[in-house]
Parts: structure tokens; sequence; C-alpha cells
């Protein structure tokens, strides 16, 4: 990873912060991930789902991820989601902004059964929760303490489809 990109640095926790969000997607489904930045979620997706089609908007972080041989493409997450037709699950793991009144909108078109969404801003995951909460149904939330005495958390949130959906 170069200077230029974001990866997660708490080397005592980063695998258990992959493998904990990773395990939240059942195996074999179709899986769209959002702001796959150099594939640190797409490695362990890749190696539990039936077919990942991932996307990110930063030019170098998909350059390394294809690099490493993740199929991730550069692109904006919105207008990804809008040329999908069907996914099982969306992963998304967006910058601290959360994700755009358009991405909410083509994962309200798509219905997947499940979304899991990984956050550093508490604040926008809430947010963007909520404007989801009427189809999705909260299953679980995680909280990853990667820098211990500040304020800083990433949470991982499973939902589901609500019944009747």
């Amino acid at each position: 990873i170069g200077c230029g990109s974001f990866f997660q640095s708490n080397v005592f926790l980063i695998d258990s912060f992959q493998k904990k969000a990773v395990s939240l997607v059942p195996a074999g489904l179709s899986v769209v991930e959002l702001y796959a930045g150099a594939g640190f979620f797409t490695a362990g997706l890749a190696a539990s789902a039936h077919n990942v089609k991932a996307v990110e908007f930063d030019a170098e972080a998909t350059r390394l991820a294809q690099v490493y041989g993740y199929p991730v493409v550069r692109g904006d997450a919105g207008d990804f989601l809008a040329g999908i037709s069907s996914a099982d699950c969306v992963f998304m793991d967006p910058p601290r902004d959360g994700v755009s009144n358009k991405v909410i909108a083509e994962i309200k078109r798509l219905m997947p059964l499940y979304i899991v969404y990984v956050s550093c801003s508490p604040a926008t995951l809430a947010r963007d929760v909520l404007k989801l909460a009427s189809l999705y149904k909260i299953e679980s939330i995680d909280f990853f303490d990667m820098f211990p005495d500040t304020y800083h958390a990433e949470c991982v949130v499973l939902m589901s489809r609500s019944a009747g959906e």
C-alpha cells in the first residue's frame, strides 16, 4: 500500500476486523462491494462468495487492488450500482461522510437480502441506516476500537431485509 492510499493501521485488530466483517456474508452469495479501496475486504469476500463485483473511486487504490488480482473496477459507487441488475448482498465501507442518496436509492432498487455496512463514523452510519430502516432491520453491530484512547471506532453492521419485503 502506497503513502497515497488508505489502509487500516491497527495491526492487532486488522485480521479479526476483516474476518468478522466478511463472516457476516453467507458463503456463495453474489456480492456487490462498494468503496473497495485496495481490496482489504475484497480478498476475504472473493475467497468465500460465489461472485464479487467491487468498485472504488480512487485510482491508486483501484490500481493496487488489480495488482493483487482483486476484481475491483474504478468508478462511482452510485453509477456502478445503477448498472447492476441483482445482488444478494451489498457490502460497503464508505469514507467518513457515508453514502450518497443515489447509493441509498440504488440499494432500495436492488433489494439485496443483506447489507454489511462498515463505518468509521457512527454519525453517518446512523444517518444511512435510518434511510434504509423501512426495508431493513439490524441483525448485529460490532465495534472495533482501532485507535484506543480516541473517539475513533470502526463499526460493522449487518442488516437483513425485513419480513414481507
